[in-house]
């Protein structure tokens, strides 16, 4: 029993000895590999290859900027990060700067400036002291800047405090403010007003252009005002796509017709107008000096508004109307003159029946004779043979 005991007591003290060294071969291995894997870096990129298998690191750098080839010498008994890049860059001209988990490598010349930065911040509104969220902030002529948080706050470092912030916005004007030594500058933003050309009328009211399905097209009052025309007709020509204007006759001052996308019907042809919401069958009554813009409806999409009035396509008219301001006065005057050019030479009376007698003669048919002259005065009573011949 007493050798039971002493072979149990003794496998007890084996036991724990055997752990001990165990342990403590555990740890030798352990610190044999660390250093036979710190005597293999002989690199910069060898060392950051290093840095990031232990996996709490991520190292960023410009190749431009490193040399990732250059030899160098490691304090193996150094296990700070910091101390060991502070030891391997000393000379290079750069330095490091450790944000959360990533290591970033700089030149020393990007830190001075950075550190020489100065930060500018304030407040963005609009006119009605709302605060406006996501506003571009930028210093002009650069790619450098930030946009306003959910309190319309912003902050942003720059290196200059002579250089410019423009501030830009969807649906406002935009706003240059010089800093001029300034750490902090509120800015306050306009509604931006659309110009008349975006916006197009459409018969139940006005859109912009681009938000326009239908096929529609839009002829301004600058298009009109270069033009020497007298009427609505002749201001649309060769303006719109889709849109044929012809004169019916040559004559001077004769009506044109309009067609839409060609001729649909053997009836009538014509585009319903529609003049500051009033339809009428003439425009030409209104000056094209008074015209303000001209949208012309062109698909079946104006019949949903119009009727089938609209089957031809529609022309709305918007004349100008009074304006917020001082009180301007402009006079326009146009004057045209229209002469043929080339008209055919006619013959007057007598060198008429002269040429009449001569083919007559040649025909052998009766010819003029004065006789023949006063017997048909006398019958038709003299002036309306006169007028004919004349």
């Amino acid at each position: 029993m007493n050798n039971i005991y002493s072979l149990a007591k003794l496998s007890y003290r084996h036991l724990l000895l055997l752990s001990f060294i165990f342990y403590f071969v555990f740890l030798s291995g352990i610190s044999v590999a660390q250093e036979s894997e710190g005597d293999n870096i002989k690199t910069l990129q060898e060392l950051f290859q290093y840095i990031e298998s232990q996996g709490k690191y991520k190292i960023f750098y410009q190749n431009d900027q490193v040399d990732v080839n250059r030899k160098i010498t490691i304090n193996q008994n150094q296990a700070d990060i910091s101390k060991l890049l502070t030891q391997v860059l000393e000379g290079t001209g750069l330095s490091f700067k450790i944000i959360k988990d990533h290591i970033v490598i700089t030149t020393k010349k990007d830190n001075v400036s950075q550190q020489d930065g100065t930060i500018v911040k304030g407040c963005v509104t609009d006119n009605t002291g709302e605060t406006l969220i996501g506003v571009t902030v930028m210093i002009k002529g650069t790619t450098i800047g930030t946009i306003t948080n959910l309190d319309g706050i912003y902050e942003l470092e720059v290196e200059n405090l002579n250089d410019t912030l423009v501030f830009s916005y969807i649906g406002f004007e935009k706003v240059i403010q010089p800093i001029n030594s300034r750490t902090e500058i509120n800015v306050i933003m306009q509604m931006a007003s659309f110009a008349l050309d975006e916006v197009v009328a459409i018969g139940y009211g006005i859109k912009k252009q681009t938000d326009i399905i239908g096929a529609v097209s839009v002829v301004n009052s600058k298009e009109i005002s270069v033009l020497p025309v007298s009427n609505v007709s002749e201001a649309l020509q060769g303006k719109a796509t889709g849109v044929s204007v012809t004169q019916n006759t040559g004559a001077p001052g004769a009506s044109t017709s309009i067609r839409i996308r060609g001729t649909g019907t053997i009836n009538n042809n014509s585009p319903l107008y529609i003049i500051d919401g009033v339809p009428t069958k003439d425009a030409n009554t209104v000056s094209p000096s008074d015209i303000e813009s001209i949208s012309i409806l062109k698909d079946a999409a104006a019949s949903s508004i119009f009727g089938s009035r609209a089957s031809n396509g529609v022309i709305l008219i918007t004349t100008k109307k009074g304006k917020e301001g001082s009180m301007n006065i402009n006079f326009n005057t146009y004057t045209g003159l229209q002469v043929v050019s080339n008209l055919t030479p006619m013959c007057n009376k007598d060198q008429y029946i002269e040429i009449f007698n001569e083919a007559a003669t040649n025909d052998g048919r009766s010819i003029i004779t004065p006789e023949w002259l006063i017997q048909c005065q006398i019958q038709t009573g003299g002036m309306r043979y006169s007028g004919l011949l004349l």
